[in-house]
């Protein structure tokens, strides 16, 4: 069996397969890392490529780390109404709690303008943890496939056995890393 092993992998062209199923996986490593970004700050519109954003966005994240609380979902939305609204307030507070920010915009103002108008204004977020139902009911209903009803019924009731409260943690290079492995599985 040796020997017909030996055959087997004494072809050119099987080296070179063998040499490439073993390249491809590495290269797409090393891309997947490098295109990896993170913005240095908002007065500074350069971007920390590479292992350097991915530890910079790590660090950031020990702000927004743990079980989101609503407390905590409170902190950030003072926090932002601390600075003029606009874009800058936007980006400084996604900076300073990461993940956190765009869930709470989600949570607030997607699907509806009048509610995005009303961002501002929002006092706090003590119903954060209810309003996942209503969004995904308009997603749903707004949604350009028809979903029958029976499918609804079964989305909605997932989405009411989803853990609460949220735990909250760096995960961002696993949206890099995924479409990678799908790769390197070819």
């Amino acid at each position: 069996m040796l020997n017909e092993l030996k055959k087997f992998t004494s072809e050119l062209y099987i080296k070179i397969l063998i040499f490439v199923v073993i390249l491809v996986p590495i290269a797409v490593s090393i891309a997947t890392i490098k295109s990896f970004e993170e913005i240095r700050s908002i007065d500074d519109s350069n971007y920390v490529k590479g292992r350097a954003g991915i530890h910079l966005a790590k660090e950031r994240y020990n702000n927004s780390k743990g079980v989101l609380t609503t407390d905590k979902l409170n902190e950030v939305l003072k926090y932002y109404k601390s600075m003029p609204a606009g874009d800058a307030a936007y980006i400084k507070t996604d900076i300073k709690y990461p993940g956190i920010f765009s869930l709470i915009d989600t949570a607030y103002t997607a699907y509806d303008a009048k509610e995005g108008d009303k961002f501002h204004k929002l006092n706090n977020t003590n119903d954060f943890y209810n309003r996942n139902i209503n969004i995904i009911t308009k997603k749903l209903n707004d949604s350009e496939r028809d979903y029958e009803s029976w499918e609804k019924n079964i989305i909605l009731e997932k989405a009411k056995t989803i853990d609460k409260p949220f735990t909250i943690d760096f995960m961002e290079h696993w949206h890099k890393i995924y479409p990678s492995l799908t790769i390197s599985s070819f």
